[in-house]
């Protein structure tokens, strides 16, 4: 039985989270990165809703809190290893977090056309827009990289098969749904993990997706590391995203 994992968004004393269930995606970490549909099942292709819902929130009202994906099997070293010192275990901040699901969900269907809808045996679910390639049409073509400013490193998005501009990428690929995996403290205990080295390098951190050419001197590139990890451990949920 593999971790259930929960996002948990700090600043200062305030804690938030987004239910993963009213947003289409099931609790261990492989489960949060496709989009479920009723009688289609795992779309693996289509962005995992949950993570783009993810995605908007960090680069919109989420922006400047530390993010945490935080495993019900962590332990109060794995605080001390992805770099949180406050006040309790990371896993007590469940039940003080505020829920920002109604913003997430409102966010996710303005801005992506992705609906939820509710059902009876699966809770929740997300709907794919019928018009995903007119919307990744008319999204900007600013060229970015998703960064951690917090400890200096970055991933380009089109290696994960996502377009290189904020929207796109949460409409296409795997680069946020790789986001909520480089932020998962506890990742590699149990089935539905995919056991990266360094569980957690960006667990505690700030993230942004800067234009290229505001990306400070300095920031190391992770993506080819990232890449060799997600094959080495997780090839069957790589494979069908293009990440190999």
């Amino acid at each position: 039985m593999g971790q259930y994992h929960t996002v948990v968004a700090m600043l200062a004393d305030d804690f938030a989270t987004i239910d993963r269930e009213r947003l289409g995606a099931g609790a261990k970490l492989s489960e949060q990165s496709y989009t479920w549909e009723p009688d289609v099942g795992p779309r693996f292709r289509i962005p995992s809703a949950y993570s783009a819902a993810l995605g908007l929130m960090i680069l919109g009202p989420w922006r400047h809190r530390r993010i945490a994906v935080i495993g019900d099997y962590s332990e109060p070293a794995d605080d001390v290893r992805c770099g949180y010192s406050g006040d309790g275990h990371l896993c007590d901040l469940y039940s003080v977090a505020r829920d920002d699901t109604d913003t997430a969900v409102a966010m996710l269907a303005e801005a992506t056309g992705f609906p939820s809808r509710r059902d009876e045996d699966l809770g929740g679910y997300i709907v794919s827009p019928d018009d995903l390639h007119e919307r990744l049409a008319r999204t900007p073509r600013l060229n970015g990289y998703v960064i951690t400013s917090t400890c200096g490193e970055l991933i380009r998005p089109v290696a994960f098969g996502s377009p290189a501009n904020p929207m796109g990428s949460m409409l296409l690929g795997a680069a946020w749904p790789v986001v909520n995996v480089l932020c998962a403290i506890s990742d590699g205990r149990g089935g539905g993990d995919f056991a990266l080295t360094r569980p957690g390098r960006w667990a505690n951190t700030v993230i942004a997706m800067p234009a290229t050419d505001d990306v400070p001197d300095g920031y190391l590139d992770v993506t080819d590391e990232v890449l060799r990890a997600l094959a080495r451990h997780a090839p069957s949920w790589a494979a069908p995203l293009g990440v190999l």
